[in-house]
């Protein structure tokens, strides 16, 4: 399985997630999560790291975090390793608990900030564990909409001020996301590790990966120094593939993520390559979501993809 790119420094932004090993759970009671509550609290304190939302499902956790220093797999290390010590001693059992490798993907925070606060307040929704954010106790969304007091590592003032810190605003406007069909922020992550503008990216990719020497096992390094590929030949190269012949709706959904990572089409210009324009923008975003959280599990598809890709 190849391994992730990670990128550090002063000041930045990062959407983490952090799943149990072969998606088990990790939170079996209240008093579980009130620990890890209690471990990112201490992280942030010491290695100097601000949270700006949060949530706890039953197999993994969301955090979205800002690093004063450049020391993210310090931070996560200590999370992770304080919460698998406690949780093995509570269940008298040893080994993994997390997944070996955190995603964290790093964040231009303007407009991204916003955005996946919302995302990451809607998760409980999503996952029909309820009908309202508000009603899922252990998210950092409860402190956004009501006057419940803050914990120390957590700043809601990052996300409020983009509405004259009105929490009844930020409430209607994650709400908004209960009543339509929206975009999946993450279906814009490039390299499956960087979410922002495309200034944002060169400037990372300038600074972070350009004097890197390519690596198998880190395909993100190629994939950034190598930039954008042509539609034309992304579609050239999925159509000739024989290894994917009479799976059709396979190389469509390998289509969409490759003019999704690869190149500068909108999501209805896609549609027109890939589906004669018929599918929606929607129905274009959810598909590629879809096939990312596949290649994340799949290394068959992962295998298929740095093949295509060394084709291009």
């Amino acid at each position: 399985m190849s391994r992730p790119l990670r990128i550090e420094y002063e000041g930045a932004c990062y959407h983490v997630t952090s799943r149990g090993n072969e998606k088990k759970d990790i939170f079996y009671s209240n008093a579980d999560r009130e620990k890890i509550l209690e471990y990112i609290q201490s992280a942030c304190r010491k290695f100097d790291a601000i949270i700006y939302a949060f949530c706890l499902m039953t197999n993994h956790y969301h955090l979205l975090i800002k690093t004063l220093k450049a020391n993210l797999s310090r931070i996560l290390h200590y999370i992770n390793m304080s919460y698998t010590n406690y949780f093995n001693h509570k269940m008298e059992r040893s080994g993994h608990l997390f997944q070996g490798r955190y995603k964290s993907i790093v964040v231009e925070e303007d407009p991204y900030l916003l955005t996946l606060s919302r995302y990451i307040h809607l998760n409980p929704v999503r996952a029909d564990i309820v009908e309202n954010p508000i009603e899922y106790p252990w998210s950092s969304y409860k402190y956004f909409v009501t006057d419940e007091k803050v914990p120390e590592f957590l700043d809601i003032t990052g996300v409020l001020n983009y509405f004259n810190n009105n929490k009844a605003k930020y409430r209607e406007y994650v709400e908004e996301g209960l009543m339509s069909k929206m975009e999946d922020p993450l279906a814009g992550v490039v390299a499956d590790m960087m979410l922002g503008g495309q200034g944002f990216v060169e400037r990372i990719t300038d600074k972070y990966v350009r004097g890197l020497d390519e690596d198998r096992e880190i395909p993100a390094i190629g994939q950034l120094k190598r930039g954008k590929i042509s539609a034309d030949k992304i579609i050239q190269v999925i159509d000739d593939e024989d290894g994917l012949t009479g799976k059709d709706k396979d190389k469509e959904k390998y289509k969409a993520y490759f003019l999704k990572e690869y190149t500068d089409l909108s999501l209805t210009e896609i549609s027109k390559r890939i589906h004669n324009g018929e599918l929606s923008k929607s129905a274009v975003s959810l598909m590629v979501s879809r096939f990312r959280s596949r290649v994340e599990r799949d290394e068959n598809a992962q295998r298929t993809i740095e093949e295509l890709y060394s084709k291009m």
